[in-house]
């Protein structure tokens, strides 16, 4: 019987069966997107989120202290930016976003439940008020 070198090792997964971008070989860098202002961006979702939880709370629904269901309407194109391997930029891309496919672990990244997608592309969507 020949001897082998081999030694088992374990590979843990995320709950989507899939390495983490840093575990993952080759695949490309991460995407780049044309300038946001990300402080402005960044404050007008907050100031969207207080709004909504302050409407949940207001309103009649017996779960409203455990649970909130809301719709959330996605900016229908990102701008993005190819470039090649040296940085510099080849291209500018309108991208739609498709919470249906590509974009739809956005809401699992912030701790929010994707329920489904409408027809028009909205994504309705689960959350706890933590």
């Amino acid at each position: 019987m020949a001897e082998t070198n081999t030694r088992p090792r374990s590979f843990f997964l995320n709950e989507h069966h899939e390495l983490a971008r840093g575990e993952k070989k080759g695949g490309g860098g991460i995407p780049k997107y044309a300038p946001i202002d990300w402080a402005s961006k960044g404050r007008r979702i907050q100031t969207t989120l207080r709004q909504t939880r302050n409407r949940i709370l207001s309103s009649n629904d017996p779960t409203k202290e455990s649970h909130y269901f809301f719709l959330a309407k996605p900016e229908t194109r990102l701008r993005k930016r190819q470039e090649d391997k040296k940085g510099n930029l080849k291209a500018e891309v309108d991208e739609p976003t498709e919470y249906s496919g590509k974009d739809s672990r956005v809401f699992s990244r912030l701790g929010m439940d994707l329920l489904s997608v409408t027809e028009d592309g909205s994504a309705v969507v689960h959350s706890t008020p933590d």
